[in-house]
């Protein structure tokens, strides 16, 4: 099986290179396979630069930079995460046998994985891999001492329309570690969470499920807002 176009060649090298990070987890454990995929986020500057869509099939330098090997591999990375092992895994045999000897499109895979799973994809699909940036998040948080509430503030900073993408905090309290889901959507977000104390530290994105930059700082929350657009749940 081969992509239908040079420009979803991404469904070849892609997956090239995620399939090592599969043999490592297979052989090793999962740890082995999270340290795979981050080895490739200290040259991330380079490779996440371009959009992984081909537009251009004229240069094969260009149909085969390490943006399709790399970030296509942190593509399925991410959705593997987003939809669950069940999910992702039986839906990637179903898209090898339906094209086995044959072609096939970035569109037939999403419609494959889309029949694993209640959540619709195209929107995943196109900005993993219409766009050139990926997140860059500025990262705040404080504690409202009169709600008993962890404030954190999201903001993202790289050109383009605000992604929409699930981030994933981990609230140190004490010995323990409470796991929140902020679902961002805007170029400035802001979510609270009601906790047993306040936090003395915070980890954003602890697992390394997510292709992005951020900074993350401590801070003072601002005065309360009227409402609050993010959705948050326990995990």
């Amino acid at each position: 099986m081969t992509c239908r176009d040079c420009r979803d060649t991404w469904l070849n090298e892609g997956f090239a290179s995620y399939s090592e990070a599969l043999y490592y987890e297979q052989l090793y454990g999962i740890g082995s396979y999270h340290n795979y995929m981050n080895s490739s986020l200290g040259s991330m500057s380079y490779w996440a630069v371009d959009p992984i869509y081909r537009y251009d099939t004229t240069n094969p330098w260009y149909i085969f930079s390490r943006t399709v090997y790399d970030k296509g591999a942190w593509v399925l990375h991410m959705l593997r995460h987003r939809i669950g092992d069940e999910a992702f895994f039986a839906g990637l045999r179903e898209f090898y046998q339906s094209h086995a000897g044959g072609n096939a499109t970035t569109a037939d895979l999403r419609r494959v994985l889309e029949g694993h799973t209640s959540e619709p994809l195209e929107a995943f699909f196109d900005q993993w891999l219409r766009r050139s940036e990926v997140p860059e998040l500025r990262v705040a948080w404080g504690w409202d001492t009169a709600t008993r509430q962890a404030v954190v503030e999201v903001e993202q900073i790289q050109g383009g329309e605000p992604y929409e993408i699930p981030l994933e905090i981990d609230f140190h309290v004490g010995h323990e570690i409470h796991k929140r889901t902020i679902t961002l959507r805007q170029t400035r977000d802001e979510a609270r969470v009601s906790l047993p104390a306040r936090p003395t530290a915070i980890d954003v994105d602890p697992e390394t499920w997510l292709l992005h930059v951020a900074t993350v700082t401590r801070r003072a929350p601002r005065s309360a807002r009227s409402s609050i657009d993010n959705e948050m749940s326990g995990r």
